[in-house]
């Protein structure tokens, strides 16, 4: 891995920032467009059949215009209430191996105040999902991309509370960043350009944190099953050369990158590659693995010993 950045500005991709104000302005525009719309006099209506026939939602989205701070608040208390009810609080005591890697993460951040942290099967559709409210900070981390032994999953689960930080510290959970691009969430498509640019944000937080990073990505590709019988290097041969045209055209559509484009976002960022006699597996798995070889080792000795001890018994005189 690279040397460590100077400072945290350089984990926002430099993209972010001016498709962020360009989407704020285009939101605002909307927002004007339907106002002025919903109060037009009918004889200008009569003049254009289109908008005529569609006033109706013209309306209603403006009045959803004007509504959505408190909706804001009232959607983001819903969402922690349903992440709750349906989740684990992981502590110290309930689940300490996955825990410390949000302690571990935060203290690198410079002591970042402990946000809750969540296990669940299906409360956040996605590998993880950081949120707030007015109060309090929370990431849910969906137990489908987990091992039964956590140990095994360690560089995955580092990556993606990594990049939840990210999330957070970037402020892409405020309350006031949700209302200012409120409006072009109405709007299929429209805000994918900067939903895709922030997961590169967020992958370059989870990359900074987890060095060992591949995995966490991978496993979006290959599953939760398979993604450690993946050859490396063979994986990266075939990310390398990804792109084209109809890459680009089927990239649009889409709220986050392709995979293999964020794999490459972080290569060309020197924040991912594969280093050089570096075992394919999680620091957990491969200690898991010594442990075993270790006792395995012990365990044979042992009987060694008592072979040893039984034919010196058998061999003494009697």
């Amino acid at each position: 891995m690279s040397s460590t950045p100077l400072d945290e500005s350089q984990l926002r991709h430099p993209l972010e920032q001016p498709i962020f104000v360009a989407s704020v302005v285009f939101n605002l525009v909307l927002m004007a467009a339907a106002l002025m719309l919903a109060n037009a006099g009918a004889d200008w209506l009569a003049q254009h059949p289109f908008i005529h026939q569609n006033i109706k939602t013209i309306k209603m989205l403006a009045t959803a215009a004007v509504l959505a701070p408190p909706a804001i608040v009232f959607i983001r208390n819903m969402r922690r209430a349903s992440v709750l009810g349906n989740s684990v609080l992981l502590s110290r005591e309930q689940l300490p191996e996955i825990f410390e890697l949000l302690e571990q993460h935060c203290k690198k951040l410079g002591d970042m105040p402990l946000p809750e942290l969540y296990l669940t099967d299906r409360a956040v559709p996605a590998p993880s999902q950081a949120f707030s409210t007015w109060w309090q900070n929370s990431i849910a981390l969906n137990a489908r991309f987990i091992e039964r032994k956590p140990a095994k999953s360690r560089d995955v689960l580092s990556f993606m509370i990594g990049r939840e930080l990210g999330r957070l510290r970037l402020g892409h959970t405020k309350w006031w960043y949700e209302v200012l691009l409120a409006y072009m969430d109405k709007i299929p498509y429209a805000r994918n350009p900067l939903t895709q640019i922030q997961t590169l944000s967020h992958d370059r937080y989870g990359a900074y944190l987890e060095p060992n990073a591949l995995p966490g990505l991978l496993i979006l590709a290959s599953g939760r099953r398979l993604v450690s019988q993946v050859r490396p290097e063979t994986y990266l041969e075939n990310v390398r050369p990804y792109g084209g045209i109809w890459a680009v055209i089927s990239d649009l559509p889409r709220q986050q990158p392709h995979i293999s484009y964020r794999v490459a976002a972080l290569v060309k960022a020197d924040l991912l590659h594969l280093e050089p006699g570096k075992p394919w597996m999680s620091t957990g798995e491969e200690k898991e693995k010594k442990e075993k070889k270790k006792k395995d080792k012990d365990k044979k000795e042992n009987k060694q010993k008592v072979d040893v001890e039984a034919s010196e018994q058998m061999a003494a005189p009697q």
